[in-house]
């Protein structure tokens, strides 16, 4: 975690509160790619998660008054889109009175997500793409949240509606699968 990154949040965050629109401007236009790229583990329908993200972000607007100054804002705004997503999947009946664990958790890693030099690095994408989309629901956006947001271990289970020890336990389980999975596409190839 970057401290100053963190502090320079929590400072927007509170000057969001006092209704300054810059700080929100900042704070939507930081969010909205790393929102828009957790939403694609869930639905393929970007206008889902526009509109979610714009709805997570409205909210905060009008409710600015009443939100908590003291939060973890990267926690926050994840796990805040995270249920606005799951709602708006639940009304346009792509899930119908299921919990979270039946939400079919997609992994597609874009280049953006992982820095990609040359052809043979789009290949080891394409392989950790297969094999992350292996690993069960839970896990899947534990290991994304962990890795490829930079979100901590108290944060994922704030996000995730898990506990702690939940959250160690899915990366623990995570990494020995990846790390068998990895060694027989290996011997494959």
């Amino acid at each position: 975690m970057d401290f100053n990154k963190n502090l320079v949040e929590l400072l927007f965050w509170k000057d969001i509160i006092s209704g300054d629109e810059a700080a929100f401007s900042s704070i939507f236009k930081s969010y909205y790619k790393p929102l828009f790229n957790f939403g694609k583990l869930y639905t393929s329908d970007k206008s889902i998660i526009n509109d979610s993200i714009q709805d997570l972000f409205m909210d905060f607007w009008e409710k600015r008054k009443n939100l908590n100054p003291d939060v973890d804002v990267k926690s926050y705004i994840f796990g805040g889109f995270r249920n606005k997503l799951f709602k708006k999947i639940n009304q346009r009946s792509f899930i119908k009175q299921f919990g979270d664990d039946n939400v079919k958790v997609g992994f597609e890693l874009s280049y953006e997500d992982i820095e990609i030099e040359k052809e043979s690095d789009k290949l080891k994408v394409l392989k950790l793409n297969k094999i992350l989309n292996q690993l069960p629901p839970k896990q899947k956006e534990v290991i994304y949240l962990k890795f490829f947001k930079g979100l901590d271990n108290e944060q994922i289970a704030e996000v995730l509606k898990i506990n702690y020890q939940s959250v160690k336990n899915h990366v623990y389980r995570s990494i020995l699968v990846l790390r068998e999975k990895s060694k027989k596409e290996d011997h494959k190839n």
